[in-house]
């Protein structure tokens, strides 16, 4: 019965939340989808940079589904580099993608200005 004690732990700590993980993934329809917490659409625009220090950083723009009342966008920031790899994910209500998009407006309009 000793023996049996390793093998109960690792299957506590790796394979129950590798199945939530799985069941959450193929129920809402993808990685993107379960990432958002809705359907994802498609993805419709990606913005890319190399930043000085040797870093990749992404933006993904996703067209998340759900309720007909409640359009929302998604924001995927990616970063990676030689020391490592992250990932945010951002879902916003269409009032406040509307908001950030004036947001950026303005200010690369004071940018050119």
């Amino acid at each position: 019965m000793e023996s049996a004690k390793p093998y109960l732990i690792l299957a506590v700590v790796i394979v129950i939340p590798l199945i939530v993980y799985l069941v959450n993934h193929v129920r809402r329809g993808g990685s993107s989808a379960a990432m958002f917490g809705v359907p994802d659409l498609g993805v419709f625009g990606e913005i890319s940079a190399t930043s000085v220090r040797v870093k990749n950083v992404s933006v993904k723009l996703h067209n998340l589904g759900g309720n007909n009342d409640q359009k929302a966008i998604g924001l995927e920031f990616r970063a990676s580099g030689a020391t490592g790899y992250r990932m945010i994910s951002v879902a916003l209500s269409e009032v406040e993608a509307r908001k950030l998009a004036a947001y950026l407006e303005s200010k690369g309009a004071n940018e050119k200005t």
